[in-house]
This record gives structure tokens, C-alpha cells and sequence, in this order.
């Protein structure tokens, strides 16, 4: 655990991009309180009413502003000040980051934030969080239906490659996120909440993120006996994900298709040996209510359970399609049926 949070704290430091410290101030001033008071007042902000958090925030905006605007060296009372904040602070700066209400050089801007100020501080507050959690990501995979296993699984019984087992893959632009998780918990995969936080995790053992495909994960020979497969679907789309298998001397993909929706969860259990790989089918929540909608093979899906998926999506108040989400899936929805259930393509 310790790798991965010191790993989250060296992408975390690298994505605020320190520039705001490097610009000196000059010369002694008065102390904190007096410049805080001769600040100038935002009557806007006065007569609106704070949450808790809000008004942290609001306290820091001052704080630093009044730090990067002294035209003389600050205070020890200031620059204690500003290496000092509370947990409280801490935990809602870091929150709007991590659900992207802010950036980099908002956090420089208007929060204050060096390097010296933020190491001890952000350490013990990652220390002591689930960026999961705070990320809203769900680890735990959908519940296997009665007699899951005993349904088919897509087998590999070739001579595995000496270095992988397989890849899953989608395009980047996909709407999905693909990663793995242990009966333990532990995550392995890529977690880019937005365009500033894009961190790698690793924490089953042999199933790692991939540096060479876009978007998923590659499993190595040494795989973890058993863990599941996720996909995380972030909006409306319809999309191929790629089934990559390596064995000695040869490498074989296989492409099918799939529907997502903002709310889609989907889980895979696979089963690995020394000669063979088994990735039972995916069970599919697609309004986000925690109970699988579907179940569809690794191989891809009928025209008839195609079409049963489209009408279920359609037809979902709780999806809450727009009007022109809902007129374009009606009038295209003998392609997006026909598209769904194409055999997969294996090359």
C-alpha cells in the first residue's frame, strides 16, 4: 500500500505543477492579521450562505491572495500560515480536484499551493483516504447469478506466450473505463477521472496497467488465480473493445461491440491456470441499481438479446435519456442492433 499512495502523491504533486513559489516576494511586512483585514471585502461572498467547506475555501482564497499580492516578504506568521492548513481544508481542496472543479493553476491561483507547503500535509491526508471513494469508483464487482460458473467460459488451451496472457482494450475516446479487481479489493488498472488526474494502479499482483494500448489492461503469465474483470461506462456510446490473446508464436484478437450508458457497470470473473485461461460472461448493470440487467458471452450477443439490451436502455426512465439521446437510438436502433450482435471479428 505504501507504493501506491506514495505513487499517488508523485502524480498528484507532479499534475499541480508547482510554479506559484518560485515567483519571491520582497522585504518585511505587517503581520497576517493586519494585511487579512486591510484586504479588500467581497460583499458577494458575504451575503451568500457558506456550507462549512465553502467558507474554508473561501478563508484560503484570501489567505492567498493576500500572500501573492504583498509587494514585501512575508511574515513567519504568514508563510506558517500557509504551509499549515487544516485537515478540514485539505480534504475540501483535494475533493473538487479530484471531482475536477479545479485544475492546476487554480490550486496555484487561488489556494496558494508549493511544494514545501503541501508534502507532509497531502501525504497524511492520502494517508488516510480511499481516492476510490472520493473518486466514486466502484471495486466491487456485480453479484455472480445462480449457477454462473457452470455456463461457459471462453478458454485459451494453447501453449501460453512467455511474457502475456492477454489484453482487454478499448479506444481511448471510448466511454469506458476497463480494470480488474481481487476477491481482496485491490485494483489494477488506469483511474482518469479528467483531463489533470490520470493515475495507474497495480495492486493485483501480475495484472497491471498496460503502457501500450489505449485504454484497459494486460495480463502476464503469472496472472492472479482469479479476479474480475470491469468496465465502467462514463456516457451513451456504442463502441469495440479488443480481446487480445498471445500464445507462442502466435497472437490472436478478437473484436465485438458494446453498448454503454453513464450508468453501466459490468463484471467478468476469469480464471486462470498454467494452459488456460476461462472469462466467464459479462453481467451487465446498466442503470446503476446494483443488479445485473444482462449477461452476454465474451463472444458477443444474439440479434435477439441485442435488441432486448437497446429496447431495455431505450425505454429506462432512470437512464433519463435526452430527447435527442431518445430520437436518435429510436431511429437508429435497427443498426445499433445489428451492429451489437456482428459476430466478432477475429484476427
Amino acid at each position: 500500500m505504501k507504493s501506491i499512495q506514495l505513487a499517488i502523491v508523485v502524480v498528484v504533486l507532479a499534475l499541480f505543477g508547482f510554479v506559484f513559489w518560485s515567483q519571491t516576494v520582497q522585504a518585511p511586512a505587517e503581520s497576517l492579521q493586519s494585511n487579512l483585514t486591510t484586504e479588500p471585502t467581497n460583499p458577494a461572498v458575504e451575503e451568500i450562505e457558506l456550507s462549512p467547506r465553502e467558507q474554508l475555501l473561501a478563508e484560503r482564497r484570501v489567505l492567498a491572495e493576500s500572500v501573492i499580492n504583498l509587494a514585501t516578504e512575508p511574515t513567519q506568521e504568514m508563510i506558517d500560515a500557509v504551509r499549515n492548513p487544516s485537515i478540514e481544508l485539505l480534504d475540501a481542496i483535494v475533493e473538487q480536484f479530484v471531482l475536477g472543479n479545479l485544475v492546476g493553476i487554480d490550486m496555484e491561483e487561488e489556494f496558494a499551493i508549493v511544494d514545501d507547503w503541501i508534502e507532509a500535509p497531502l501525504w497524511a491526508y492520502l494517508e488516510s483516504q480511499d481516492v476510490f471513494a472520493l473518486a466514486g469508483i466502484n471495486k466491487n464487482p456485480l453479484p455472480e447469478p445462480t449457477d454462473y460458473r457452470s455456463t461457459t467460459g471462453v478458454g485459451i488451451e494453447e501453449q501460453p506466450s512467455s511474457f502475456f496472457r492477454f489484453e482487454l482494450s478499448a479506444d481511448r475516446e471510448s466511454p469506458v473505463f476497463i480494470y480488474a479487481v481481487d476477491p481482496t479489493g485491490a485494483f489494477s488498472g488506469i483511474l482518469e477521472l479528467h483531463e489533470e488526474f490520470k493515475l495507474p494502479y497495480s495492486e493485483i499482483k501480475n495484472v497491471g496497467p498496460s503502457s501500450f494500448i489505449n485504454q484497459g489492461i494486460e495480463v502476464d503469465l503469472n496472472a492472479a488465480p482469479e479476479f474480475t474483470l470491469m468496465m465502467r461506462g462514463t456516457d451513451f456510446g456504442m463502441f469495440p473493445i479488443d480481446y487480445t490473446y498471445y500464445s507462442e508464436g502466435k497472437t490472436t484478437v478478437r473484436q465485438l461491440y458494446i453498448l454503454t450508458t453513464p450508468n453501466m457497470l459490468a463484471s467478468a470473473t476469469v480464471v486462470t491456470t498454467d494452459t488456460k485461461i476461462d472469462m466467464y460472461q459479462w453481467r451487465v448493470d446498466y442503470d446503476g441499481d446494483g443488479t445485473v440487467d444482462f449477461l452476454f458471452s465474451n463472444n458477443g450477443v444474439t440479434a435477439d438479446e441485442a435488441r432486448d439490451i437497446i429496447e431495455f436502455v431505450i425505454n429506462n426512465v432512470e437512464l433519463d435519456l435526452t430527447d435527442e439521446e431518445f430520437e436518435m437510438m429510436q431511429s437508429s436502433k435497427e443498426e445499433f442492433i445489428e451492429v451489437l450482435s456482428m459476430p466478432g471479428e477475429v484476427r
